[in-house]
């Protein structure tokens, strides 16, 4: 049995080892290149190793990570990551690697020099927009191979969920990839910002509040994607990191707040059911305005995981209420459950590549923007048969009217 137990950990310690660790090959097709799988790591847990401390660091300390992404969930550790590369191409131009995480807060990209040192780059979402060599919403970097098999290494330390995954791309690839990407992006936000004019619009001529905290809540959904996709910091607040570190946190709480707002005046809470009533205001009221008080005061580590929960917490009162209400025949409360539904769908999938339990991917990462965009299209589909509903009884009540006079 001992031999067996050792055996094992030989065999597991090999594995874990960057002896099976090979460079990324670069030919002249296939971009982009996940090389995720092929990044090496090591934690370091007070943030206090230097490159030449890494450099000299024994191989067989660094672990493989064998993913096509790198997830550690929630963790306040420092790492390192390091990769070599082998370019074969014929015509060997310029190479770009992405990191596809724009809410990182501090990036150090170290790459050889012609000197036989190495150069740096240190970004982040805490630092300077303009820190970034290349001006997009993740983080860029122009790899150009200076030497055979060059060694690449980059430090990243985060408050939030660490996770991302790492492409190399031709300029090409690069300007085909955004080019997809740009216009499904913007596509669904201008979804978005469309409906919340909208309404704002139909709020000057109903002079409903109800209209009003919808609006508001389609438009705080539309700020908090693209400060969570690297937007709003690339195009709206360049020069103010620290604002854009608190202006996640503060517009994720709000997002409770109008939510709230508007459960409670679409359901009539006051009039019909004083417990739900309650328990909204507690929410909308309460919990979600001290949060965005304690953005400006809190660390970022310790806001985020209770922005979390209270948002979780929320959600579990909401869909009860909105079963609550369909059952007792409010039509809005069916439709609007239809999109939320999905939302919860997609938060808990959120949830679960947060905290690391599955792999980060794009379609994982992306579908939270799908389930805002449900719970808004279906919310609007309940207002306007709701709208619709009331006008015709109004039209009933004139005819019945109009006939006993």
């Amino acid at each position: 049995m001992k031999r067996f137990i050792s055996a094992a950990a030989l065999i597991l310690l090999f594995l874990d080892s960057p002896i099976f660790s090979s460079p990324v090959i670069v030919r002249e097709q296939g971009f982009p290149i996940n090389i995720s799988k092929n990044l090496e790591y090591i934690e370091d847990l007070d943030g206090s190793l230097t490159l030449d401390q890494v450099r000299a660091i024994d191989s067989i300390v660094w672990r493989t990570n064998n993913k096509d992404n790198i997830n550690f969930g929630y963790t306040r550790s420092v790492y390192w990551f390091k990769f070599s590369l082998e370019d074969i191409r014929v015509s060997q131009g310029r190479l770009l690697m992405e990191i596809d995480f724009p809410t990182l807060d501090y990036v150090d990209f170290y790459y050889p020099d012609s000197r036989g040192g190495y150069g740096f780059i240190k970004t982040g979402d805490r630092r300077l927009f303009s820190t970034r060599e290349i001006g997009d919403s993740s983080f860029v970097f122009t790899i150009n191979p200076v030497s055979d098999n060059p060694v690449y290494f980059f430090r990243i330390e985060n408050g939030g969920s660490l996770r991302f995954r790492t492409k190399i791309y031709t300029d090409g690839s690069f300007i085909a990839d955004r080019n997809f990407f740009l216009p499904v992006s913007w596509f669904l936000y201008g979804i978005i910002m469309f409906l919340a004019l909208f309404y704002f619009l139909i709020l000057l001529y109903i002079k409903d509040r109800l209209y009003l905290y919808f609006s508001l809540f389609s438009m705080n959904i539309f700020l908090y994607q693209i400060i969570f996709r690297g937007f709003a910091f690339q195009f709206l607040w360049p020069f103010h990191p620290w604002w854009g570190n608190v202006a996640e946190l503060v517009f994720s709480c709000t997002l409770g707040i109008l939510s709230g707002l508007f459960m409670r005046s679409v359901l009539d809470t006051r009039s019909t059911n004083i417990m739900l009533h309650r328990l909204f205001t507690f929410f909308s009221v309460f919990i979600f305005p001290l949060l965005v008080v304690l953005s400006f005061v809190v660390q970022y580590y310790i806001l985020s995981l209770a922005r979390y929960y209270a948002l979780f917490t929320y959600s579990i009162l909401v869909i009860p209420s909105a079963v609550y209400y369909m059952k007792k025949g409010n039509r809005f409360a069916a439709y609007f459950l239809s999109g939320f539904g999905i939302l919860m769908i997609t938060n808990f999938i959120s949830l679960l590549m947060i905290f690391g339990f599955i792999p980060s991917m794009r379609f994982f990462e992306w579908s939270n923007d799908v389930g805002f965009i449900a719970v808004i299209l279906f919310s609007s589909l309940g207002l306007v048969d709701r709208f619709k509903t009331t006008t015709v009884d109004l039209l009933d009540s004139q005819q019945s009217l109009n006939e006993k006079n």
